[in-house]
């Protein structure tokens, strides 16, 4: 009968039982990236993942010679995937895209992928790996 009261006080100490929580693993997506843009647009240039967003900044020259920038600033990331408006040679421009994480077999760095289209409907594919480990 003691032991059962010992117990029965030991339990009410300790407080609810709850699960442990495991510590989130890091965001293996999040870091700069050198990005390659294809299409009528082409060139190379960086990218930034943060933690909820993506920018990305390419000097870019066009087919007929002009040149400029593909700017993306501060779009919001959801679930891997991010859609939204830049600016490409100071003309709006439509981006949709993606970041795939590393599955240690086949991709082993965080990988970038987007398509877009300025309102000329000229357009191009940017794609590109994080830099680092």
């Amino acid at each position: 009968m003691l032991w059962c009261i010992g117990a029965c006080l030991l339990a009410i100490a300790a407080g609810p039982l709850s699960p442990v929580q495991a510590p989130q693993p890091p965001d293996l997506t999040v870091g700069a990236y050198e990005v390659t843009v294809a299409g009528h647009f082409k060139g190379k240039g960086t990218a930034a993942v943060g933690v909820g967003t993506i920018t990305i900044s390419v000097p870019v020259r066009q087919q007929d010679g002009q040149s400029g920038t593909l700017v993306v600033a501060n779009l919001p990331l959801n679930k891997g995937r991010f859609s939204g408006q830049g600016t490409v040679l100071g003309r709006p421009v439509t981006i949709s895209g993606r970041l795939d994480p590393p599955d240690g077999k086949i991709l082993k760095r965080a990988r970038l992928s987007a398509t877009f289209l300025t309102v000329e409907n000229r357009g191009g594919r940017l794609s590109g790996f994080r830099t680092g480990s």
